[in-house]
């Protein structure tokens, strides 16, 4: 009888329920969760110590959380996201993560026989519950964001709150070079941009984008431990500017005889002659037929299992393709046309990867044609004003002392972030290319191609010369 006056008590209590709902469990079965954690008593469950990871790899506990919540100055609510596939996020106001765990359809906390204490994922609800009691409506729910794109949208709240903390009188403010000379933009307004051009977001005015900007998360510089200065970091904190094989395919139609589908149809063609992979001479429309005829023989080679199991079920939408040359596991290829001539004709690969595909001299600015690319992180980021002689210029987009500017069309010249050419192995990508010595279609089966920053190739690479 007690134990369901105390449901019925809990269930009352849409604040509890609503809390633990946030929390991650199922509303069917919040009452019995709040029921739960209301008879064994909130503070004998050790919740203070469970353990979350963030994004960034640093581990924190809900004293930690509430600290961070507490001490926060900005306007915008911390919130917890839910994704239909059942994971929640617990964001900054600026939408990074702070810690992710999984929703529970379960009627009420699981808990481990072999030790009688919670699961580990049911002890994480409970935790972000008791962070809910204890900080009382500072976090939020939050419909989920897009993957992929938090960081982004983090960079987009920030300069919005540096722009209306400025409250220019004008309506508007006008935008200054990291080098302090006029870029004549005015903006009112940073804006996400849709899709996946090569701009990540905008800024805009009275609703239209006119700057635009690529971003990549991560510090530029770093302290030196030995002097104290600010020095390049030699860890490449993101991937890749860019995949190569849109760009590829749009300048091959226009042009077979442009230097881009030139120099990639060299590459591949003598990727090819590096013999990395077996080859399958079959066309396009019979390589299923192929697979399936060898497929005992194909098994026993090293490395390409993992592209065996998947194309034997599936077709390259590629035409007239005459043979497959497969690219194994573990397998890294590169071509560093910087060491050549760094200004020469191949650094349009650099600054179609860098800006977008449709960067030319002289082209307008747009969504593939980006104004910078800006690496930093959303803890750094202003608005600093410029003046000369006393006067007022503008505002310019401050970095931070990590942080970067490049800016169109110069090209990086720290050696961990030269652009290159390169391809590695992965089992459900290809590319189709056209081969310079036989004149023919054919397919780097198993080949994802990109322009990567030269810090993130492995040394194992092959380097192919074009």
């Amino acid at each position: 009888m007690k134990t369901f006056k105390l449901f019925l008590e809990a269930a009352a209590n849409n604040k509890q329920v609503e809390f633990m709902e946030i929390a991650g469990v199922h509303l069917k079965y919040a009452p019995t969760w709040v029921n739960y954690i209301n008879e064994i008593g909130i503070d004998n469950l050790n919740l203070d110590q469970v353990a979350f990871k963030a994004k960034d790899g640093a581990v924190y506990t809900i004293t930690d959380f509430k600290n961070i919540v507490i001490k926060d100055k900005t306007n915008r609510s911390f919130t917890i996201t839910q994704s239909p596939g059942g994971i929640c996020k617990l964001r900054t106001p600026f939408n990074i993560r702070l810690a992710q765990w999984q929703m529970s359809f379960e009627e009420e906390p699981e808990i481990n026989q072999r030790n009688n204490l919670l699961k580990t994922n049911s002890s994480k609800i409970l935790a972000i519950y008791k962070l809910l009691v204890e900080t009382n409506g500072k976090i939020e729910y939050k419909d989920v964001a897009p993957a992929g794109i938090e960081y982004e949208e983090g960079q987009v709240l920030a300069l919005n709150d540096a722009i209306k903390q400025l409250k220019p009188d004008i309506g508007y403010l006008n935008l200054i070079n990291s080098d302090n000379t006029q870029t004549g933009v005015s903006f009112d307004e940073a804006v996400m941009v849709s899709g996946t051009p090569k701009a990540d977001f905008a800024l805009s005015l009275k609703g239209e984008p006119v700057y635009w900007i690529s971003y990549k998360e991560g510090d530029y510089f770093k302290r030196d431990d030995s002097t104290g200065e600010m020095v390049v970091s030699q860890k490449v904190p993101f991937q890749q500017y860019g995949e190569f094989k849109r760009l590829y395919k749009g300048e091959q139609s226009k042009d077979p005889k442009n230097i881009i589908p030139v120099a990639i149809n060299t590459f591949c063609t003598n990727i090819v002659k590096q013999k990395v992979g077996p080859t399958f001479n079959t066309s396009g429309e019979k390589l299923k037929e192929f697979i399936e005829a060898n497929e005992e023989k194909l098994s026993k080679i090293d490395g390409i299992s993992s592209i065996i199991s998947y194309w034997k079920n599936r077709k390259v939408r590629e035409s007239n393709v005459t043979k497959f040359h497969v690219i194994p596991s573990a397998t890294y290829i590169v071509h560093n046309f910087y060491e050549s001539n760094p200004s020469g004709p191949l650094s349009i690969f650099a600054l179609k990867g860098i800006y977008g595909n449709d960067y030319q001299p002289d082209q307008e600015f747009g969504i593939n044609n980006v104004n910078i690319l800006l690496q930093t992180t959303v803890d750094q980021i202003s608005l600093q004003e410029v003046l000369q002689h006393n006067e007022h210029l503008g505002y310019k987009i401050n970095p931070g002392e990590r942080g970067h500017i490049l800016k169109n069309p110069n090209l990086p010249d720290a050696n961990e972030y030269i652009p290159v050419l390169f391809m590695r192995h992965s089992s459900e990508d290809y590319f189709a290319f056209i081969n310079t010595d036989t004149g023919k279609k054919e397919v780097l089966l198993g080949g994802r191609s990109f322009i990567y920053p030269k810090g993130k190739v492995p040394g194992n690479a092959i380097n192919i010369n074009i």
